[in-house]
């Protein structure tokens, strides 16, 4: 791959593509914006192994605030494996969508991102929540902060309940069923 070239990925269910070493897959189904101009991306999530559906209502510089984070900390990390390495790689190369100040809430600047967004997140998705071993020296924060990004905040959906019979899993029963 040329260095300079932008980089777009997801093998989470896209086009029929899924990375069957991820453990869950993601979608934006829905965005929601307010009157005041407040965009909100719907992220669903879908536990593979518990069967578990929830979603979590993010706006744009959430997403923005996520990916700097990481790449702040691949960039403090000294000692990085192969897998780190490509990790922040693909971070840097990866087309995030840019910042709109006037017109943020068209159509086109959401539906755009919205397709975006969700790329970024199944590319997350698709490293955080691997089959795949970890390395020790940097499976902290990229792994861990990925997964409490997707389950703080979150909305139970459909899918098999974490708790007592009839009640919805909460973020704590969920975050305990997702190995990072």
């Amino acid at each position: 791959m040329n260095p300079s070239s932008r980089y777009a990925y997801s093998r989470n269910g896209d086009q029929g593509r899924v990375d069957e070493k991820c453990l869950v897959r993601v979608q934006i189904p829905t965005v929601n914006s307010t009157e005041g101009g407040k965009v909100r991306y719907h992220v669903r999530v879908v536990n593979v192994r518990s069967g578990q559906v929830w979603e979590v209502a993010r706006r744009f510089s959430e997403f923005l605030k996520l990916r700097n984070d990481l790449i702040e900390f691949f960039a403090n990390t000294d000692k990085k494996c192969p897998g780190c390495r490509n990790y922040e790689k693909v971070l840097k190369l990866f087309e995030f969508p840019r910042k709109h100040v006037f017109t943020s809430v068209t159509p086109v600047v959401i539906n755009y991102r919205k397709k975006a967004l969700r790329s970024f997140i199944a590319m997350l998705a698709s490293h955080t929540f691997t089959t795949t071993p970890k390395c020790p020296t940097c499976s902290g924060f990229p792994f861990t902060g990925v997964r409490d990004w997707l389950t703080t905040d979150m909305v139970a959906g459909s899918g098999a309940a974490g708790g007592a019979a009839g009640t919805s899993p909460t973020n704590e029963q969920i975050r305990d069923t997702m190995d990072v």
